[in-house]
């Protein structure tokens, strides 16, 4: 039975693997001003998934939809 439900999982996560077509990019940008971050939503990557440190760093995460 525990041969049977490991050879399942390791299915799943194997057909999983295969066909994930989820793109992601990221990019991290230093001093990060309000005008960057105006540049940044203009140009269409959603500021929804930002990181970073206040004043350092930003990371943003976009998928490619």
């Amino acid at each position: 039975m525990k041969k049977i439900i490991g050879f399942l999982l390791r299915s799943i996560f194997l057909i999983h693997f295969i066909f994930g077509n989820d793109v992601y990019q990221s990019i991290r940008v230093f001093n990060p001003t309000p005008e960057i971050i105006k540049i940044i939503a203009q140009v269409g990557i959603p500021l929804d998934h930002l990181s970073g440190k206040k004043g350092i760093y930003i990371d943003v995460t976009a998928s490619q939809d």
